[in-house]
Parts: structure tokens; C-alpha cells; sequence
């Protein structure tokens, strides 16, 4: 296993994430695309919903599970809250696509001063308890009036007139071997992940 470590500035604060690109060799399975389907920027407790196009190389008997993390704080990984734990397949060989919604972070449990700004949803992809690939996406969540931004009261804050903005473009990428269970190696494909929006 592993764990993202570093570079997102967060109120002079660090993150656990760093941008790494990996090609995924021989991996039997692919995240080709990611979308969101739900409106963007959004009220925060507004419902995510998320398309996904996967390849699958090989018959896999098992299903893959994707689990959608929100980071609640730059400095532990004690106020991430899992948002949804899902489990898709058995994959088809060829190009899965399908729709995973789920709810949006629960403001309680996140501390009063990383509320607002910047932070990190991500989804982990994992087969057989291994995690294979991980994209994560900024996200900063504000006021919806400009005027309450100002030097904003964070102690008692109405999670309704809070918004959040995906910062789409900028996705962060992880990915690494597993083992997969199976010896097959199929040709003529192509294991670059190309995630877009």
C-alpha cells in the first residue's frame, strides 16, 4: 500500500497528495474517463454523481471497488470522511461505463478552520483489497455571496450558503502494479490511463 504525502498549499499548511503519473503495465483493468455528471460549481450539500469509463482486459471474476474520499484537514488523515464505498462488475472485457452518486462530506466532522479553501476528493480504485489507481481533484468550497468571503466567521458557519467548485483540469493521478491473479497477457493494447472531463 501506499500513501500520497505533500504538495498542495493549503493555508501555508501541507497535503498528503502529490501529482505522479504512472503507466499502468499490463493492468487488467483501465480508467480511461472520468466525468462529472452532477453541476459544477454546486451548493456543497449537493449530491456528487460521476460517470466512469473503464477497459477491462481479461475476464476477471471479481468485482473492482471504488471508494470516493474527502480530505477534511492538510494535517492528518483522521478527518477524511469516505463519502461512498462501491463495488462494480464483474467487468465485461472491453469498455465498461457506468454512474456512481453519493452524498457530500458531512461539515460536522471536518474542523472549523479547514471548512473553507482549498482541499482534495479522490476515488481509489482497488481489485482484490490491492489499490491499483487513485485520481484526486481540488476542490475549494466558499460563500456563495462574495461579501461573506470577507474575513468570514468560521465558528457557527450555515453549511447551506456554502458552494463548491472542482477544479476538473487539474486532476491528480496515481497508479500502481497489483497482482491481478491471472498470467494472461493480451495484445494490442493500450494501458495509458486517459482520464478527461
Amino acid at each position: 500500500s501506499y500513501s500520497f504525502c505533500t504538495l498542495l498549499n493549503k493555508q501555508k499548511k501541507k497535503t498528503r497528495f502529490i501529482n505522479r503519473t504512472h503507466t499502468q503495465t499490463m493492468a487488467s483493468i483501465v480508467v480511461k474517463g472520468i466525468e462529472l455528471v452532477s453541476p459544477n460549481p454546486s451548493k456543497y450539500v449537493g449530491e456528487f454523481q460521476w460517470k466512469f469509463f473503464v477497459e477491462c482486459f481479461e475476464q476477471l471474476p471479481d468485482e473492482m471497488e471504488i471508494k470516493f474520499v474527502w480530505v477534511g484537514s492538510a494535517d492528518s488523515e483522521e478527518h477524511d470522511q469516505e463519502l461512498d464505498e462501491s463495488l462494480v462488475g464483474p467487468l465485461e472485457v472491453g469498455m465498461n461505463e457506468f454512474v456512481i452518486e453519493h452524498d457530500a462530506p458531512n461539515h460536522k466532522l471536518i474542523p472549523a478552520e479547514d471548512l473553507l479553501g482549498v482541499t482534495i476528493i479522490f476515488m481509489s480504485f482497488s481489485y482484490n483489497s490491492q489499490e491499483f489507481w487513485r485520481a484526486g481533484y481540488y476542490v475549494n468550497v466558499s460563500f456563495v455571496e462574495d461579501k461573506l468571503n470577507i474575513d468570514p466567521d468560521v465558528s457557527n458557519v450555515d453549511v447551506n450558503l456554502l458552494a463548491r467548485n472542482i477544479f476538473l483540469k487539474k486532476p491528480l493521478f496515481t497508479a500502481e502494479q497489483i497482482d491481478w491473479g491471472t498470467n494472461a497477457v493480451p495484445e494490442d493494447r493500450e494501458d495509458e490511463p486517459a482520464v478527461g472531463v
